[in-house]
Order: C-alpha cells, then sequence, then structure tokens
C-alpha cells in the first residue's frame, strides 16, 4: 500500500482496496512490479486490475509507457477497449518513450482497434502538420500504423519537402509500413469475394505470409482474419501459419 501511494499519490486507493481486498491486494501488488529495474510487470496483475479500478488501471497503463514500455507490454488493446479515446491519447503521448520494437507494434496495432478513429486521425494529422521534430516523428510513426490515404498523401508531402534525417527516416519506415498493411487489405477483400474453396486457402495463405505484422490475427483489427475465414478448415490453416 505505500508502495502504491508513492507511485500514485493522486489515486484514490481506498475504494478499490474496500471492494475486495484478497482480489485488490494481488492485482496490485502484480501490476506495480514496474518499480523494479527490469519493469517487466506481469501481465495478468495489471489485467485485473483493469477489472477493480479504472482509473488505476489507466494510471498504471501510462506510467509503464512513461518508464519504457515494457511494463505495459500486451495491455494497450485492453485500454483501447476500456475507454478508446482516453486510450489512444495516452498511447501517442507516451509512444516517443518506448524503444522496445514488440512494445512499439504492440501499440501501433490496438490504435488500429479504435473503432471510431476519426478524431486520431484528426489529431495525428495536426501533429504531421508541425515542424516540432519529435511529434512529427511520433505522428509518422502513428500514420504508418492506420495507413489511411490522406494520411499517406501528409507522409509523401513530408518525405518531399523536409530534409532533415530523421523526419526522413521515420517517413520511409510509416510509407513502407502502411503500403505492407495496403497490400494485406487488397488480399483480405479478394478473400472474401472468392467462392472457389482452393482459392481462397491459397489467398489465406499468402495472406498470412504477407503479415509480418500481425494485424490478421488481432481481434478488433479492421483486417482480422476471423471475420473472413468461412469453415474449420480455413480455420485450421490460419492457426497453422500463425504458429510458424
Amino acid at each position: 500500500m505505500n508502495l502504491l501511494r508513492r507511485l500514485l499519490p493522486d489515486a484514490d486507493l481506498d475504494a478499490a482496496w474496500l471492494r475486495d481486498p484478497l482480489v485488490a491486494d494481488k492485482a496490485m501488488d502484480d501490476a506495480f512490479q514496474f518499480e523494479s529495474i527490469s519493469l517487466n510487470t506481469p501481465r495478468d496483475g495489471l489485467e485485473r486490475l483493469w477489472q477493480i479500478d479504472v482509473e488505476v488501471a489507466f494510471e498504471a497503463f501510462e506510467e509503464g509507457l512513461r518508464r519504457g514500455g515494457r511494463a505495459s507490454e500486451g495491455l494497450a488493446a485492453t485500454a483501447v477497449s476500456v475507454d478508446p479515446s482516453r486510450a489512444a491519447a495516452i498511447i501517442v503521448e507516451r509512444y516517443p518513450n518506448v524503444s522496445d520494437e514488440k512494445v512499439r507494434n504492440d501499440l501501433g496495432r490496438a490504435l488500429r482497434g479504435v473503432a471510431n478513429r476519426s478524431a486520431l486521425e484528426v489529431s495525428v494529422a495536426e501533429m504531421l502538420s508541425t515542424e516540432n521534430e519529435p511529434s512529427r516523428i511520433t505522428a509518422l510513426n502513428v500514420a504508418g500504423w492506420l495507413a489511411t490515404p490522406a494520411l499517406d498523401r501528409r507522409v509523401l508531402d513530408i518525405r518531399r519537402g523536409d530534409a532533415r534525417s530523421s523526419i526522413q527516416k521515420a517517413a520511409y519506415a510509416a510509407a513502407d509500413r502502411s503500403d505492407r498493411l495496403q497490400s494485406v487489405a487488397a488480399l483480405v477483400s479478394q478473400i472474401k469475394m472468392e467462392d472457389a474453396p482452393h482459392e481462397r486457402r491459397r489467398l489465406l495463405a499468402i495472406a498470412m505470409d504477407m503479415d509480418k505484422l500481425k494485424v490478421l490475427t488481432t481481434w478488433g483489427d479492421p483486417l482480422y482474419i476471423g471475420n473472413a475465414v468461412r469453415d474449420d478448415r480455413e480455420l485450421k490453416l490460419v492457426n497453422l501459419r500463425r504458429k510458424t
């Protein structure tokens, strides 16, 4: 309890404690192990925390990202499902703190799952318009994950007009990621329209092999492949490709 009050001096923790002291105790104990040097928080600890006190869970999630991200690995999608707007704002703000590629990919996939992305896309477009280097780089990273034509045009404009090496590197990576996602999206559209079983399975195999960003198997993603498969045989193929 003393550790929690030191980490979150403004949070009202007593309410969670009173509702279910044993569960809350275990959840808090696990969740705030990111105080350790490794910042490697057990995922189930923070998952339980979402069920007990959403406000404290968001505090823990944001603090984990601020400290480098590993403490929040695998939890971005949960945050988005609880409160998409709030989670998206936290992810975009704290994205620059995260250096681990696995966690950055986790954050990008979570942003793709925001149901109403218009506000997020407007925010990213505004960040792309700024001359501030860190903000523009963050926006480029996020734009690559969202992979929309409007943001792609903004990225192209930046590649043509901003000669800074860091910006060029981020813009190239964003364009490459967007291209990959759009290629996978085109295959998924083709799969949904295809009726021949053999051709469907062939296209599914190709799509799974192309999906290096693992969006097809992320539930809630616009390209979630579970929305395209039609039978157990196709599902087995998807699961087999997922494991390889």
